[in-house]
């Protein structure tokens, strides 16, 4: 017995058997998966779009915090800036896309 499983294509068959033993499994699981997939993605997708503004915006803040403005200052700036930047960009896009709903 020690011959075989010291074998190293019995180790490599076997490993490949659980491995599709392992996809066929998954494969049937595949309904609940996607329900559950598409729950966390609703509710982890705010949590992504925010640590991705943060990470834009955090060396914008840490300049500021550096010239000896109060932190939390320079966050409430720079998040007004951002705001009227989106808030502009929407009112310069928004009178495009009715235009082009109504052709």
């Amino acid at each position: 017995m020690d011959q075989l499983t010291g074998n190293k294509w019995f180790r490599l068959m076997v490993i490949v058997l659980l491995g599709l033993i392992s996809l066929f499994f998954i494969w049937h699981l595949r309904p609940m998966f996607l329900n559950i997939y598409q729950f966390l993605k609703a509710i982890l997708a705010p949590f992504a779009v925010a640590m991705v503004i943060s990470y834009v915006l955090n060396p914008i803040v840490s300049m500021l915090a550096h010239r000896r403005m109060p932190r939390s200052i320079a966050v409430l700036l720079i998040y007004a800036v951002f705001l009227m930047c989106l808030v502009v960009i929407l009112i310069n896009m928004i009178p495009m896309f009715v235009e082009q709903l109504e052709d």
